[in-house]
């Protein structure tokens, strides 16, 4: 079926590609089944082209208006994954955190000068423009890249599940529990250095 594997006794087990997050005090510490198309740019011919062109010509105002856009919807969107928790929705709920994440982490990046990828991952800029950062984000940049590489890997999955894996037979609570408790914190990190408050 959709569901879990059985083991030769005949056990659920989890199918060998599953995603699941693991996490330890500084964040995610590993995953298995990264997306086949994962870090693969979106190709939609010209207008992509186009609307990457114009970001990259983007003026300091319109860089700190986006970055602020960005920050205030990914707050938004922490009442949106309350509202899955509450329906016990758990790959939504990690679904959901990977978005205000990877908003999150775009939007300090080009409050930061750097224009971020089109990737969903940006745990690897952060890394490589650590000295754009606010210093005083510096000691939370392992949890914070974290944090962005383990949900985005684990996407696909909570959305579509697989042939043999039906993502609501698949997450469990304590899988909801890290990807929210990682979205508050990764709102509550860096707001305050993109949002005048």
């Amino acid at each position: 079926g959709g569901g879990r594997c059985r083991s030769e006794t005949g056990a659920p087990s989890r199918p060998r590609h599953s995603v699941k997050l693991h996490w330890n005090r500084t964040g995610a510490t590993g995953v298995s089944r990264p997306a086949a198309n994962a870090g693969q740019p979106h190709r939609a011919g010209r207008p992509v082209r186009a609307a990457a062109a114009a970001r990259a010509s983007l003026t300091p105002d319109a860089e700190r208006t986006l970055a602020a856009d960005y920050l205030q919807r990914a707050g938004a969107r922490l009442g949106a994954l309350d509202a899955l928790y509450g329906a016990e929705s758990w790959p939504d709920v990690v679904s959901e955190a990977q978005k205000i994440v990877e908003l999150s982490l775009k939007g300090l990046l080009r409050a930061s000068g750097v224009d971020p990828p089109r990737a969903h991952d940006v745990a690897s800029v952060l890394e490589a423009e650590r000295d754009q950062l606010p210093a005083a984000l510096l000691p939370d940049l392992p949890r914070l890249a974290s944090a962005s590489h383990t949900l985005r890997r684990g996407l696909e999955l909570a959305l579509w599940g697989a042939e043999d894996l039906t993502p609501s037979e698949f997450y469990r609570r304590q899988d909801a529990d890290e990807a929210r408790d990682a979205a508050r914190f990764v709102v509550e990190r860096v707001r305050p250095h993109v949002l005048d408050e």
